[in-house]
């Protein structure tokens, strides 16, 4: 089952018609449709409104663990630290990766001081990814994790320069993005002879959220 078929599911249980699912997400009906239909992922609003409802985000991303949770994916542990759901979906720092079902059973966090995470970002639109590819090393190493606001997902307010992930089709990406020319975004890599800097295909293009953080080993 896939990101789609989900988002199906989430609609039946509601009871909704499409329309009225994209009215209750603050989305245009085109919108939720090519959500439905694949054509693009989500932003972060819409997960945190989901989320909102009841919804497992986790399930959302990766389809593992129950679809609905009695507490939201991001738990507050007392007042000092904050739990972000890691999601098992990569994100490609190379040629893309396929979004594809995450494996693993068990829901995995990484925790932060809660007031470190409330001035990097929105606590309850964050989520953790691996990174797959040394297209942006040295900043980010294969097998590192990044932390995204998917707060950040709004096209307009992009910061050039800034390293977001976004989906392009069926693949999902970690880039800077910059605009060159007559305001055409580019995603701009790192290691420059891995991987040439391209503009993106915005007719596919979503943008997922803005990287805040990154964890690697040392070796």
């Amino acid at each position: 089952m896939n990101l789609p078929e989900r988002l199906k599911i989430i609609r039946a249980e509601l009871g909704l018609s499409q329309r009225k699912m994209a009215i209750a997400l603050n989305v245009a009906v085109r919108t939720w449709q090519v959500y439905e239909d694949g054509g693009s992922v989500p932003g972060g609003n819409v997960f945190e409104s989901l989320a909102n409802m009841g919804f497992n985000t986790n399930w959302l991303l990766t389809g593992t663990g129950p679809m609905r949770l009695e507490n939201h994916d991001l738990i507050i542990l007392g007042s000092e630290w904050t739990r972000v759901p890691l999601y098992h979906d990569r994100l490609a720092a190379g040629a893309g990766t396929f979004i594809v079902n995450g494996g693993g059973d068990d829901p995995c966090f990484f925790t932060f001081r809660t007031s470190w995470l409330n001035r990097k970002c929105q606590p309850k639109q964050c989520a953790v990814f691996h990174v797959s590819g040394d297209s942006m090393f040295p900043m980010i190493q294969d097998g590192d994790v990044v932390l995204v606001d998917m707060a950040q997902s709004n096209l307009q307010e992009v910061r050039e320069g800034k390293i977001y992930a976004f989906s392009e089709g069926n693949l999902i990406r970690v880039k800077r993005l910059i605009y060159k020319g007559a305001g055409e975004l580019w995603a701009i890599s790192d290691n420059k002879q891995l991987s040439p800097d391209a503009p993106i295909e915005m007719s596919t293009f979503s943008l997922i959220g803005r990287v805040v953080w990154l964890g690697h080993e040392v070796w």
